[in-house]
């Protein structure tokens, strides 16, 4: 039974990858993850060598800060540049950011330059994940391929965490920091070469609505789903920033397993994160993403005070492991919960705002690794680091069950709207957002909703009851529970071509004429399906 779920959900992510545009937007975001790690095991190995633990945890707060700085205003480039070409120039500025760095590092130069060209490199690197995350919601067009889409994510997360550093460890004991570094400027120029193929994304217009980066800021805040997923992660990578410098001192102070061994330590995140791939898929739904990210809060913190408190290699590989699981579960429901709950047309502002706060995260996390080392030994401070996020995860329950409860009430809103034939080929983003639009309503028994003859302007989904429809007083047909009517006035601009009056009691959900058209005008095989549904209903009538 197990080997049968596993094989189906593999099969989900081949699914995923079949497509042309998610599968290039997967091995970009790939390779910029396998460089991200590769440069952080390296970087850190060299300015440990020159400096102790200062400089490893300056390099931390100065990788976090830029992006956080950066990342929102870089994310707003891909109205001008399309996404593709977007990752295109952030990934070659990237490339002689880090080939300036290894330059640095070979003249054994100052660790200030280091660390400023460090800084321009993370900046450019950590724009990746928002930008990739934004434009993949728009390839999918349900949930579960959502969820399968970031699970594929997820795979290729673990598979570039193992990577990664494994390869950052086999160069740093064959031939240096300085080498290592310098192939991370190689696979940089194949990552911008491979994002310049990525399309672009189909979204809602907005409708009027502003677009700029403060609109993103303010949509970010005023949603309580972001608010609580941006200020939680903001913990979870606070603790992932201090884990970062303080495995450093872990692998080479106390383990004293050397350079090599702290590549294995970083590389048993990406073997968890493989392994616990199918975990994930089977157990994170589209309507338990809030409490699997809370799940995941437990599996990444926990492990870490654990390992504090039996510093053993073979134990802190086994946990590091777990944690690889607890970043599954987190990455998964996080990237699949985000993009149900803002505007499709803000999804890369809101994914740069979210980056940014998790960089913050990440700089205060290595900053407070600095100062726990120092007043603390390495074990106390794994342990004090550890149990943060477990107890986050208590402390916000009855949050993530509530959003849970209205994922479920959305999906039925977005199902109803994948029934009609009109809407079914429109992006996830899309349908979600066209969900939110969605009015409810109540007609009750021989009101009449639509009169033949004035103007259209408005769109019913039935979701109880029957309603029947005339023509010249002439009875042409009942519709009932998952159909909708509507469509021909709004789609050929035409008077209402027929009646529709309420035989029951009707619960319904209307959508807007701009709304409607908005939607169609995201896809055109959504406004071909639209006009072949009312040619149907036209030779119908």
């Amino acid at each position: 039974m197990a080997r049968i779920e596993f094989r189906r959900q593999l099969a989900a992510v081949g699914v995923v990858f079949a497509n042309p545009g998610l599968r290039d937007c997967q091995l970009a975001l790939a390779l910029a993850r396998i460089v991200d790690l590769a440069q952080l095991v390296a970087v850190s190995a060299y300015l440990y060598g020159q400096g102790g633990a200062a400089p490893v945890a300056a390099y931390g707060v100065i990788r976090a800060v830029a992006a956080a700085v950066g990342v929102p205003v870089l994310t707003t480039g891909t109205g001008r540049f399309g996404h593709g070409g977007m990752l295109r120039i952030l990934g070659f500025v990237a490339a002689v950011a880090t080939a300036g760095m290894a330059l640095a590092m070979f003249a054994a130069g100052p660790v200030s330059v280091v660390l400023v060209l460090a800084g321009v490199g993370g900046l450019a690197i950590g724009a990746f994940r928002p930008i990739c995350s934004a434009l993949m919601p728009s390839l999918v067009t349900t949930p579960e391929e959502l969820v399968a889409c970031n699970a594929a994510t997820g795979l290729l997360d673990g598979a570039s965490t193992l990577v990664g550093p494994l390869l950052a460890g086999g160069l740093l004991g064959l031939l240096g920091p300085s080498w290592a570094v310098s192939v991370t400027a190689l696979l940089l120029v194949a990552t911008g070469l491979l994002s310049g193929r990525l399309p672009v994304p189909a979204a809602m217009p907005p409708l009027g609505e502003d677009t700029s980066l403060l609109d993103g800021v303010r949509t970010f805040v005023r949603t309580p789903q972001t608010r609580l997923l941006g200020v939680v992660g903001m913990l979870q990578t606070g603790v992932r920033g201090a884990m970062n410098v303080i495995i450093v001192a872990l692998a080479l102070d106390l383990l004293l397993v050397g350079e090599p061994g702290l590549g294995v330590l970083f590389a048993a995140l990406g073997v968890g994160g493989l392994i616990g791939l199918p975990l994930t898929l089977g157990l994170v739904r589209r309507q338990s993403l809030y409490r699997s990210f809370g799940v995941g809060l437990i599996l990444f913190g926990a492990p870490l005070a654990l390992t504090g408190a039996v510093p053993v290699f073979a134990v802190a590989l086994l946990m590091f492991a777990v944690v690889g699981i607890g970043n599954d579960f987190l990455d998964v429901s996080c990237y699949s919960a985000i993009p149900r709950a803002v505007p499709d047309h803000l999804l890369a502002r809101i994914f740069g705002v979210l980056e940014s706060a998790y960089q913050i995260g990440m700089a205060l996390g290595a900053a407070l690794a600095g100062v726990l080392l120092a007043a603390f030994d390495i074990r106390l401070s794994l342990v004090l680091v550890g149990l943060v996020l477990p107890l986050a995860a208590l402390a916000c329950a009855r949050w993530f069950i509530r959003f849970d409860k209205a994922l479920g009430t959305r999906d039925a809103e977005v199902d109803l709207l994948r029934g009609q034939p009109l809407f079914a080929p429109l992006p996830m983003p899309v349908l979600d957002n066209l969900a939110s639009r969605l009015a409810p309503t109540r007609f009750t028994a021989g009101e009449v909703i639509m009169t033949q003859g004035e103007e259209g302007d408005r769109y019913v989904l039935i979701v109880e009851g029957t309603v029947a429809i005339s023509k010249d007083s002439k009875h042409i047909a009942s519709l009932g529970a998952g159909e909708a009517f509507g469509e021909i006035a709004l789609v050929r601009n035409t008077p209402r071509t027929a009646t529709a009056v309420a035989s029951t009691a009707i619960e319904a959900r209307t959508l807007d004429r701009a709304a409607f058209l908005a939607a169609l005008g995201c896809d055109p095989r959504a406004r071909a399906a639209a006009e072949s549904v009312a040619d149907v209903r036209q030779q119908r009538d």
